[in-house]
């Protein structure tokens, strides 16, 4: 059976779920870490950390349930607390190659990011804060984000963050593949992959089951000048739009897994 993870009525977001369940689990057994003592924001540490490492948290919390593909990774960052990891960042080449043109290498999309159970409340919004720094460093000018509205997400961290809201995107298409869903451009890059594969290995990449995803929430957060931000908004005709916020329901939210 193919799982479809949907969201019933969700006024809220599918990783606060998953943190919630945690914690209110009977126990919990870790193989990469102990969680620490006398946690705080003001003894957190911001570093870049590898792939391996980011995923040991991004596939337990992410709604996705996968990393991206390596040779998409820009930049990965993490957040320890007493040298324990607690939470990771994912910056990968944008989705759209509309900015490459005239600002190659210069825009980064935020991929993927989950934090521990655990952390404090803040621990999301100190993550992307100093992994903007390390960016500007790096010479990037913008960070896109996209929300999830299945996994209940309407963007409150990028809100937090100072983001713009920027629209919503055409509704998109996912495939079931290995045991999980991939979006349109993952499926793209492997079957671009296997053309000089064997006739096997492209029918695995054939036919495969396919559902719609309604349109994501976009966000852009401008790290460069004034001046710059003025003139990237103006060349893509960029209009910030009111936040989104969640409605009010008595209801309790449900995910539902058929």
């Amino acid at each position: 059976m193919i799982p479809s993870l949907q969201s019933v009525a969700v006024p809220t977001a599918y990783q606060w779920l998953i943190k919630e369940s945690k914690k209110t689990a009977a126990s919990r057994q870790y193989s990469y870490l102990e969680i620490p003592s006398g946690v705080s924001i003001s003894n957190s540490i911001v570093r870049e950390i590898d792939y391996k490492t980011a995923s040991t948290i991004i596939l337990e919390y992410e709604w996705i349930g996968t990393m991206p593909l390596p040779k998409s990774c820009r930049y990965i960052y993490g957040i320890y607390f007493d040298d324990v990891l607690g939470g990771a960042i994912v910056y990968v080449e944008p989705s759209t190659r509309q900015y490459y043109k005239k600002y190659p290498r210069k825009v980064v999309q935020l991929n993927r990011g989950a934090t521990e159970h655990w952390t404090p409340k803040n621990t999301a919004s100190r993550l992307i804060g100093q992994s903007k720094k390390f960016l500007k460093e790096e010479g990037v000018k913008a960070i896109i984000a996209y929300c999830t509205q299945e996994a209940g997400e309407i963007g409150t961290i990028y809100q937090a963050c100072n983001f713009d809201y920027i629209g919503i995107t055409s509704p998109s298409k996912t495939y079931y593949l290995d045991n999980h869903w991939v979006s349109e451009r993952t499926l793209a890059d492997k079957i671009a992959w296997a053309r000089n594969k064997s006739e096997a290995w492209q029918d695995k990449f054939r036919n495969l089951p396919m559902r719609m995803l309604t349109g994501k929430y976009k966000y852009i957060l401008f790290i460069g000048s004034n001046r710059e931000r003025e003139e990237f908004y103006n060349e893509y005709g960029i209009i910030s739009h009111p936040y989104p916020k969640r409605e009010a329901s008595d209801e309790q939210p449900i995910l539902r897994t058929t």
